[in-house]
């Protein structure tokens, strides 16, 4: 072989060994890339959806996230509300208790506390509004820190707060620090060992458009799992998953986010340090992804005692006016009912100062809001049975519409005063059986409903007013639901004109009206088992 065939060869051959050496360095370096994944959103809610996040750099990160479309007329906000008399501004609570204790679908945990009064309470750092209640006072903290703002209409907003702050407009605030995400870009005092050091972490953010508010863990403190975050690391995540501004919350042994399992258990969504209690919880209300209604709902029949969401006094409504707000009451009795055993006496007192007579909003809920009550559909019936002596009085229902923003009352029916039980309801398609209200047109064209209260109105006296079977129909008159057997009209009474349709199926096995087969609504026969239910009826009824 010659000498310039041998150096041709050892030139080929370094070519070889370069491009091996460079696919082996291509190989490491790409090894060495961080490794990083983000699942798709899913949706869990009705305008709720989760996602989850890992990195391996510049260490093991796991990420849990939940973006909330403020937009949705079914989702609204509750923070850890005031322990009242009790020491500090709130009970600690793990997140579990907080999902137990007020029914969300979502919960967080939100702000730094301290508690120097025992374990069991927490003095809250930086403002808390709770469903427009402050918990925790206005502070003038420094400027690292912010408060998220949300309203009743679900608009949110960050915004620096100090004592002179106006929160009229506020349904629900949550201060902490630091602000870490400030117009897409992070923020961040690197001289901060808090914003440094690798620690668990809880945030949340607001989307460029300000539509979405979005929830986030990152685990830590579990080598080999999730090691934790700093500020920096944390804001990076939070624009990921589509927050333009965003805030640190307490974190630690504090981060935790979980969900409802729907069967009043709660599903933790992150793989917390630690099961603390903490000082204070983001709560979100959202609906089932599907919605389905039972043909019927009776809010309250009051049976054993129990009010529903009507357990308020009739002065309790700042809307209520002309009544003697400490005398006025609604109880659950036992010695008068329409139906079963219980009903609820309104005793309601004339404030004698006052002249032109008096309104009763009797609220549905604390506050009366969506979230508070039960949504139906906009068909069919809904009213209640009533029974009164008192002349003059006359009762409405007032519902809200799907987005909580407008309210329509029911055309004022008089009470009749001759002491016995009568129903009153309300077609929820016809609008003459409607008038507007709060910036309410009178005209039901939304979706879906909640009660907003029982209204009641009379003059310059006193009354007493017993109330039963709250209910909603989706198709037929709530007589029909609540009437005796044997009672065909329905009025209330078993009389010769039911007789009349009685003895017109008798004895028939098919073609007959089913309100006839009393006895066994299964054997297809009008017999004497059927005469004998209707018997024990007769000129009975339920007064």
């Amino acid at each position: 072989m010659s000498g310039e065939k041998k150096e041709i060869m050892k030139i080929e051959r370094c070519k070889s060994i370069l491009l091996c050496l460079k696919l082996i360095l291509l190989v490491i370096s790409f090894n060495c890339q961080a490794a990083l994944t983000m699942s798709p959103w899913t949706d869990i809610f009705k305008g709720v959806q989760h996602a989850t996040g890992w990195t391996d750099t510049p260490r093991l990160q796991r990420v849990t996230a939940v973006r909330i479309d403020l937009q949705d007329p079914d989702i609204a906000f509750v923070t850890t509300p005031s322990n009242g008399s009790e020491p500090e501004d709130t009970n600690r609570q793990t997140g579990s208790q907080f999902m137990a204790g007020s029914g969300v679908q979502i919960a967080i945990n939100t702000q730094f506390y301290e508690s120097p009064s025992g374990i069991n309470y927490a003095d809250l750092l930086g403002v808390s509004v709770s469903c427009g209640q402050i918990v925790s006072a206005l502070e003038n903290r420094n400027d690292r820190a912010c408060t998220l703002l949300i309203t009743q209409n679900n608009q949110a907003r960050f915004q620096h707060t100090y004592t002179s702050t106006d929160l009229t407009s506020v349904w629900t605030a949550i201060e902490s620090f630091s602000y870490i995400l400030v117009n897409g870009s992070p923020w961040i005092d690197y001289g901060d060992p808090l914003a440094t050091n690798a620690h668990p972490r809880s945030a949340v953010g607001i989307s460029y458009n300000q539509r979405y508010l979005i929830l986030l863990t990152i685990d830590g403190r579990q080598t080999g799992y999730s090691e934790g975050a700093t500020f920096y690391e944390e804001a990076i995540w939070l624009i990921r998953f589509g927050a333009y501004n965003g805030l640190n919350l307490d974190g630690g042994g504090s981060t935790h986010m979980l969900m409802s399992d729907g069967h009043g258990g709660s599903i933790t969504l992150n793989s917390p340090s630690e099961n603390r209690a903490v000082g204070s919880h983001l709560g979100v209300y959202a609906a089932s992804l599907i919605q389905e209604f039972d043909d019927v709902y009776v809010y309250a029949d009051f049976e054993n005692g129990n009010e529903g969401k009507f357990s308020y006094s009739p002065g309790y409504s700042g809307s209520t006016t002309g009544i003697n707000e400490s005398l006025s009451t609604a109880d659950a009795i036992s010695t008068e009912s329409r139906a079963g055993n219980w009903s609820q006496r309104l005793m309601i007192y004339d404030d004698s100062t006052v002249s032109g007579g008096w309104l009763v909003r009797h609220v549905s809920g604390g506050s009366a809001t969506r979230s508070e009550n039960v949504i139906r559909p906009t068909n069919g019936f809904v009213g209640l049975y009533a029974k009164t002596t008192a002349l003059g009085k006359a009762i409405s229902i007032a519902i809200d519409n799907t987005n909580n923003i407008t309210a329509d009352r029911g055309v004022f029916w008089p009470l009749i005063s001759d002491g016995q039980w009568h129903l009153y309801e309300w077609n929820l398609e016809d609008n003459s059986h409607w008038t507007g209200w709060n910036n309410g047109d009178g005209i039901i064209d939304t979706p879906d409903f909640t009660i907003d209260s029982i209204q009641i109105t009379g003059g310059d006296s006193d009354a007493e007013i017993f109330i039963d079977h709250i209910a909603h129909s989706n198709d037929i008159s709530l007589a029909y639901l609540f009437s005796i057997p044997g009672d065909y009209e329905p009025d209330g009474d078993v009389d010769f004109i039911d007789f009349a349709r009685f003895s017109a199926d008798w004895l028939k096995t098919s073609n007959f009206n089913p309100i006839s087969d009393m006895h066994n609504s299964e054997n297809y026969i009008i017999d004497l088992f059927d005469l004998s239910v209707f018997a024990q009826n007769w000129l009975n009824g339920l007064n």
